[in-house]
């Protein structure tokens, strides 16, 4: 008999999938942006023209993937159609 311990992450599904991957450090967020980690830092602070979207745990700041995809989509230039 198998225990959840002993599944693999890709037999998982729905409220059993770790989610932890999603949440990004700033190395990670600059990364995902293709930035600086300082320049993460800036636009995560107060003042910032347009904040980027990140949850503190602590003293510690963490980006979701999925809020940093929307928030590249938001800046996305489109060309008007003819």
């Amino acid at each position: 008999m198998r225990t959840n311990d002993s599944i693999d992450s890709s037999e998982r599904t729905g409220a059993d999938v770790d989610n932890s991957e999603d949440l990004l450090d700033v190395k990670g967020a600059a990364r995902f942006l293709n930035v600086t980690p300082s320049w993460v830092y800036e636009h995560s602070r107060p003042g910032a023209g347009e904040m980027l979207p990140f949850v503190k745990i602590g003293k510690y700041l963490r980006f979701d993937r999925r809020d940093l995809r929307a928030y590249v989509d938001r800046k996305r230039h489109r060309l008007p159609r003819r």
